[in-house]
């Protein structure tokens, strides 16, 4: 919420049209692209859950009747994660209550971004002369889309247990077999690239926070000099800066 100091050279224009420029930003096609996502999502968990009676366990097992050479360790696996006859599994209820942290994660987010979509308003100019405001749009997104992906992948390793064959029916071994197995792998293949998304985004937003946390700390700093009379440029600041960039590099 800093003011990071940057004037803004637009003309001062009526309410509807800065309302309007405000909307047409990069924000509202993301968070309708994140909404699209995350509707979908709920209803292939609907569709595939309630097949499986919410994880079942005796309708799990009867999903694998027409399976042929399961591995060994099959039934252990699907015991650790449903439970027994009973259905006592704590990985089912963990797992079945996912959905409600995405929609929290999503309605916290939501409401954030338009926090800060209404600051940049009031104080006119637009996204573009509030960098610091348009760094922390960005970097809000991130749980957002990180728990999505998350979802994605809770959802690829239920496909697994319920042995869905959903948009996977040409999936064969490598004996060109259409079985289990191989479903299982591509699943796992898909669970690992969703995380991979949300890593890539996730390096984004640290970037957008290091530089956020960088340009408020020099701005208190070039308040403090200007009124201790101190004028030139701050070394120790742009050393801070490249420090902290460099590190960044190294991390991603």
């Amino acid at each position: 919420d800093q003011d990071l100091g940057i004037p803004s050279d637009a003309e001062d224009s009526g309410p509807l049209m800065r309302l309007m420029l405000l909307v047409f930003h990069y924000y509202t096609p993301l968070y309708l692209v994140l909404g699209w996502l995350t509707l979908t999502e709920l209803r292939d968990w609907h569709s595939l859950l309630a097949r499986t009676h919410w994880l079942e366990p005796a309708a799990l097992r009867a999903k694998f009747d027409d399976e042929t050479d399961l591995p060994s360790w099959w039934g252990n696996e699907l015991q650790y994660t449903v439970g027994d006859k009973s259905g006592s599994g704590c990985l089912r209820y963990l797992s079945l209550v996912s959905p409600i942290f995405v929609v929290v994660t999503w309605l916290v987010t939501f409401c954030n971004t338009l926090r800060h979509v209404y600051m940049v308003h009031c104080k006119r100019g637009g996204v573009n002369s509030h960098p610091g405001h348009d760094s922390a749009i960005l970097i809000i997104a991130l749980p957002l889309i990180y728990s999505l992906m998350a979802f994605n992948s809770v959802n690829r390793m239920w496909m697994i247990c319920a042995n869905s064959k959903d948009g996977l029916g040409d999936m064969v071994d490598f004996s060109g077999q259409h079985n289990w197995i191989a479903r299982l792998v591509v699943c796992q293949l898909m669970y690992k690239t969703n995380f991979m998304v949300a890593d890539v985004y996730e390096a984004m937003a640290l970037f957008q926070f290091a530089w956020l946390t960088l340009s408020v700390i020099g701005a208190h700093r070039y308040k403090k000099n200007k009124a201790n009379g101190e004028v030139g440029e701050d070394s120790t600041q742009k050393g801070i800066e490249a420090l902290t960039v460099q590190g960044i590099y190294l991390f991603i």
